[in-house]
C-alpha cells in the first residue's frame, strides 16, 4: 500500500482538484484506491469528486478521529467514515476492477463540523503524539478492511504541525504543487529541505509539480509534447531547487519535475476530467494530459495501462479519450469499448436523513452498540429539522437524543460527555426556536456546566465551544427576564473570545463581535447604557472589518449588531445616527430574505418595528406606519407557521403599530391594535411573569392612552393604573433596570387623573414621579 501526499505551500494551486484526477486515473487503470481529505480547516475534496456535502452525512477523517480518540476503542469498521463517488458516468471506461474510495474531512453539511474540528485539536495530538497513534491505527483499518493498492492524502496548505505529521511520517511519495512565484519556490525549498535528511534514507520521495503554466506548446496526434520554453522552466526550477543548503544534511538530491498546464475551463469549474471527457477539446487538452501524466509516475506500472486499455477497440470510445487512457500520443482512429463506470455511486449515503434514522433505529433495536450512531443521527436531524424550519420535529429528534446520551454518559462519562453536551446545546437551540425559554434554558445551564468540565480538563480543543454557550445561557437567561444574571455568562463569552482573537484573529473576530453585541444587549437591561453603547459600536466595527457585508454576501451578523447598536444609540440621544444605523440593517436583511425567503424575517420584522418606533419618537409620524404595518405582516406571518416563539414578537409590532395609527388619528384601528397587543402579553405573563411583565405593562400604558384619544377615559384609568402598579413592583426590585419606565406609567396616570378632575391624586402621583427622578444618595 502505497501512500501519496499532495501539498502545497501556497493555497490557489489547484492542488485538490489534481488529487482528485489523479486519484481516479489511478482506479481507472485498476488499482484499488483510497483519497483521505486532511485539509480540516478547508476541506475540499467531496465538491472535486462531483460529491453534493449537502446529499451526504458521513463522518469522515474527523469522525473517525474523535470516535477513536474519545471511545474505549476504534470503531468496528469503516461504514459512515467513507464513500464511494461516482466517477465517470456516461464515458464508457472498461471496469479492471479498480475502485476508489473517499474519507472526506468530515460531515460538511453539518452545523457541528467546526465544533468537532475544535474539540480534536488535531495539531495539539501532533504535539503530544497522540495524531501519530492516530493515523497509524487508520491507515492499518484501511489497509486491513479495504486492501487498498494507493492511499492518497490532500495535505494542508503552509507549515503546519499536521503537515509535518503528513509530510514526514505518513506520506512514501511527496507531490508539491506550486506556481512560479518567489514566495511559492521559497517555501517549497524550504519545505522539502526539512524532508531532504528523509528522503535521502528512502522515504518521502520528492515530487514537484509546477502549476497553471502558460499554454505555449503543440498538440501531437491527440496528445500533448511539452515545447522548449516547458522544459526550459523546468530545468530552471530543478536548479532552483537542488542549489546546495546549509548545513548541507538540508541539501536536496533529486526531484521529480512535472508541470499542469492552465486551462481555466477545467479548473475553475473544478470536475474531474474523467466526467467530461465526452466534451469537445477536453480529452486532446494539455491538463488532461498533464494529470495522466502523474498518475502514470504514481502507478509505475505499463501493464495497469495496457490492461485499462485493451478492450476500447470493441466498443464507441472516442479516438482521443482511449489516446489520453492509454497514453498514446500518436494518431488514434477507431472505435472504443462499451462502457459502465467502474463504481457505483453509494445510493444509501444520498438517503433522506430521517431515512438513515428509521434505518439505524431498527439496527439499535437489535444491537445495543448501534445505539450511539443513532443518537449522534438524531442530533445532526435535528439541526437538519432547525434549518428547514420543522421546529417541533427538530425539538422531538433533540430530545430523544438527549435522553440516549444521557444513558450513554452515565456508564462511559469519558467517551459520552462531549456528544451529551452538544446535544444539551442542539436541544437548547431547538426549544429556543419554538419559544419554549425555560426549556430551553435548563438545556443551555447544562450544556455550560459540561462543556466548562471539559474546558478544565483540554481548553485548547473547549474553550472556543465554551464561548459560544455562554453566550447562549446568557441570552436564554435574559428570555427568562433573569438579566443580572445573564450578565456573568455574557461577559465569560467575551473575556473567553477575546483572548482567542489575540492568538487566532481570522478564526475568533467574528465570534468576538457576536459576544460583544450581546453582552452590550445584556448591559442596557441592566442600565448600563454608556457601556451598551460602546461595546454595540465595538460590535459593529469589528464585524466590518473582519466581515464585511456586500449585495453579494449580506452578512446576517453585522444585520443584527447594526440593529442593537441603533437601540443604543437612540436611548443615548443620537437620533439621526441611529436612524441611519436602523436603514442599514434593513437594507441587509432585505438582501438576506431574497437570498433566503424565510430564515431572517423575524429579524427583518424586528429591525423594521426598531425604525418605526424611532422615526414615531422624534416624530416622524408619518414615515414611521409604512415599517410599522410592514414589521406587523411579516410577524402575522410568522405567528401562523411557529406560534410561540413569534407571539413576543407579535405583540411588540402591534404595539407599535398601535401608537403609530394612534398619532394619526385612525382611533378605533390603534384600540384593536393595543387590546390585542395586552392580550397576548396578559397570557405570556401568566406564563412566565419574570419575562413578560415589564412588556405588558408598556402594552397597558400604550392602551391607556389610545383609549384616552379615543374619547374614553373612564375605561383608560384602570388600565393606566394597572400599568403603574406592575411597574411600581418592578422598580421596587430593581429602580435601575426600571425606573426610567415606571417614571414614564406614571406621568399616563396624572395626565389622566388630571383630566379626569382628581388632581389631588395627580399631584400624589406627578410627587411619586419626582421622587423616583431625584438621585438616591449612596
Amino acid at each position: 500500500m502505497k501512500r501519496i501526499a499532495f501539498y502545497s505551500y501556497k493555497g490557489g494551486t489547484g492542488r485538490t482538484l489534481a488529487l482528485a484526477n489523479v486519484a481516479a486515473f489511478c482506479a481507472i487503470a485498476g488499482k484499488k484506491v483510497v483519497v483521505i481529505d486532511m485539509d480540516l480547516e478547508a476541506p475540499g475534496a467531496l465538491y472535486k469528486f462531483g460529491v453534493d456535502p449537502a446529499a451526504t452525512t458521513c463522518s469522515g477523517l474527523v469522525g473517525w478521529l474523535l470516535d477513536t480518540a474519545l471511545g474505549d476503542e476504534e470503531p468496528d469498521s469503516l461504514d459512515g467514515y467513507l464513500l464511494e463517488p461516482d466517477l465517470a458516468p456516461n464515458v464508457g471506461i472498461v471496469d479492471q476492477g479498480g475502485s476508489l474510495w473517499l474519507m472526506p474531512a468530515g460531515d460538511l453539511s453539518s452545523p457541528n463540523y467546526f465544533g468537532q474540528l475544535q474539540r480534536l485539536n488535531f495539531d495539539a495530538r501532533v504535539d503530544d503524539g497522540s495524531a501519530v497513534d492516530l493515523m497509524g491505527r487508520l491507515l492499518d483499518r484501511i489497509e486491513q478492511d479495504l486492501e487498498p493498492d494507493l492511499v492518497f492524502i490532500d495535505a494542508r496548505t503552509g507549515i503546519t504541525n499536521s503537515n509535518s505529521l503528513v509530510l514526514s511520517e505518513l506520506a512514501d511519495e511527496v507531490y508539491a504543487l506550486y506556481l512560479d512565484l518567489p514566495e511559492q519556490r521559497d517555501g517549497t525549498r524550504m519545505v522539502f529541505r526539512s524532508l531532504a535528511p528523509l528522503a535521502r534514507e528512502g522515504r518521502p520521495t520528492l515530487n514537484v509539480v509546477l502549476s497553471r503554466v502558460p499554454l505555449d506548446g503543440e498538440h501531437r496526434g491527440a496528445g500533448w509534447t511539452s515545447t522548449e520554453r516547458d522544459e526550459a522552466r523546468a530545468r530552471e526550477a530543478e536548479r532552483f531547487l537542488l542549489a546546495p543548503a546549509n548545513p548541507a544534511e538540508f541539501s536536496i538530491d533529486a526531484v521529480r519535475m512535472f508541470q499542469l498546464h492552465h486551462r481555466p475551463a477545467l479548473i475553475e469549474d473544478e470536475h474531474l476530467v474523467l466526467m467530461r471527457l465526452a466534451e469537445p477539446g477536453v480529452a486532446e487538452s494539455a491538463l488532461a494530459w498533464d494529470y495522466m501524466g502523474i498518475a502514470r509516475a504514481i502507478l509505475d506500472d505499463e501493464n495497469a495501462i495496457i490492461r485499462a486499455t485493451a478492450g476500447m477497440g470493441q466498443a464507441r470510445m472516442p479516438a482521443a479519450t482511449r489516446a489520453l487512457l492509454s497514453g498514446d500520443t500518436g494518431p488514434v482512429a477507431g472505435p472504443g469499448s462499451r462502457g459502465a463506470s467502474i463504481t457505483p455511486a453509494n445510493t444509501r449515503l444520498n438517503e433522506p436523513l430521517h431515512v438513515r434514522v428509521d434505518r439505524q433505529r431498527l439496527l439499535a433495536d437489535s444491537d445495543p452498540a448501534e445505539q450511539p450512531r443513532l443518537s449522534r443521527l438524531l442530533t445532526e436531524l435535528s439541526l437538519t429539522q432547525s434549518q428547514v424550519g420543522e421546529h417541533r420535529a427538530a425539538v422531538d429528534s433533540a430530545i430523544e437524543a438527549v435522553e440516549r446520551y444521557e444513558q450513554f454518559a452515565d456508564s462511559d462519562p469519558k467517551r459520552y460527555l462531549p456528544e451529551l453536551a452538544d446535544a444539551y446545546a442542539t436541544a437548547a437551540d431547538s426549544l429556543a426556536a419554538v419559544g419554549d425559554h425555560p426549556a430551553a434554558l435548563k438545556m443551555s445551564e447544562r450544556a455550560v456546566g459540561l462543556h466548562a468540565e471539559l474546558a478544565d480538563h483540554l481548553p485548547d480543543a473547549y474553550l472556543p465551544i465554551l464561548a459560544k454557550a455562554f453566550n447562549n445561557y446568557a441570552i436564554d437567561l435574559a428570555h427568562a427576564g433573569r438579566h443580572m444574571e445573564a450578565l456573568r455568562p455574557a461577559e465569560s463569552a467575551v473575556r473567553i473570545r477575546e483572548r482567542l482573537a489575540q492568538d487566532y484573529p481570522d478564526l475568533y473576530l467574528a465570534g468576538l463581535a457576536t459576544s460583544l453585541s450581546n453582552l452590550s444587549n445584556r448591559l442596557r437591561a441592566v442600565g448600563r447604557e454608556e457601556e451598551a453603547l460602546h461595546l454595540a459600536a465595538r460590535a459593529v466595527d469589528t464585524f466590518e472589518r473582519v466581515l464585511p457585508t456586500t449585495p453579494d454576501e449580506p452578512n446576517p451578523s453585522l444585520a443584527l449588531a447594526l440593529t442593537n447598536y441603533s437601540v443604543q444609540l437612540f436611548r443615548a440621544g443620537h437620533d439621526t445616527e441611529a436612524l441611519d444605523v436602523t436603514r442599514r440593517s434593513i437594507d441587509v436583511f432585505d438582501q438576506l430574505t431574497k437570498r433566503y425567503p424565510t430564515i431572517f424575517l423575524p429579524e427583518l420584522s424586528a429591525a423594521l418595528n426598531n425604525l418605526a418606533h424611532i422615526l414615531l419618537q422624534t416624530g416622524a409620524v408619518d414615515e414611521a406606519l409604512a415599517p410599522a404595518r410592514r414589521s406587523l405582516e411579516i410577524r402575522t406571518q410568522l405567528v401562523q407557521e411557529n406560534e410561540m416563539a413569534n407571539l413576543p414578537g407579535l405583540a411588540l409590532t402591534l404595539n407599535t403599530y398601535a401608537t403609530a395609527l394612534d398619532r394619526l388619528g385612525h382611533v378605533s384601528d390603534a384600540r384593536a391594535a393595543a387590546q390585542r397587543s395586552v392580550a397576548i402579553r396578559e397570557e405570556l405573563a401568566s406564563a412566565n411573569p419574570a419575562a413578560n411583565l415589564p412588556a405588558l405593562a408598556s402594552s397597558l400604558d400604550t392602551y391607556a392612552r389610545v383609549l384616552t384619544r379615543s374619547g374614553d377615559p373612564e375605561s383608560a384609568l384602570p388600565v393606566a393604573r394597572r400599568a403603574a402598579d406592575i411597574s411600581r413592583q418592578l422598580t421596587r426590585a430593581n429602580r435601575t433596570l426600571h425606573g426610567h419606565d415606571f417614571a414614564h406609567r406614571l406621568t399616563t396616570l396624572a395626565d389622566l387623573l388630571e383630566s379626569r378632575g382628581n388632581t389631588e391624586d395627580a399631584d400624589r402621583v406627578r410627587a411619586e414621579r419626582q421622587e423616583l427622578l431625584t438621585p438616591e444618595e449612596d
